[in-house]
């Protein structure tokens, strides 16, 4: 697993979450943590680096799936859409943004 910049109980509340295992796939292996909301759009100080790393903003997934929801594979059109609507009502993430007053206009899908 990445160990990158996010706090341990940060990650221990994933794994919890999680199972120790993909939230989308189910997979056990080559898992990676994944911010729904990227850190760069706050930066790295500040009010952000305080809530960018809520559990609810993090999600567990396989490299591959990862790859997927920070658009850096070619997929079919409207998986992303799916994913990334999947992780977000797994994770609370809606509640976490509306907490922190982010606004991410929503797709039909979602």
């Amino acid at each position: 697993m990445s160990s990158s910049t996010i706090p341990q109980a940060t990650k221990d509340a994933v794994n919890r979450r999680a199972d120790d295992k993909c939230e989308f796939s189910q997979g056990v292996h080559d898992l990676d943590y994944c911010h729904i909301t990227h850190r760069g759009l706050g930066g790295r100080k500040g009010k952000w680096i305080k809530i960018i790393h809520d559990p609810r903003n993090v999600v567990l997934l396989t490299r591959q799936w990862h790859d997927v929801l920070d658009n850096r594979v070619k997929v079919e059109e409207g998986i992303r859409e799916k994913l990334l609507l999947f992780v977000r009502l797994k994770t609370g993430w809606h509640e976490w943004a509306k907490e922190n007053g982010i606004y991410i206009e929503e797709s039909k899908d979602d």
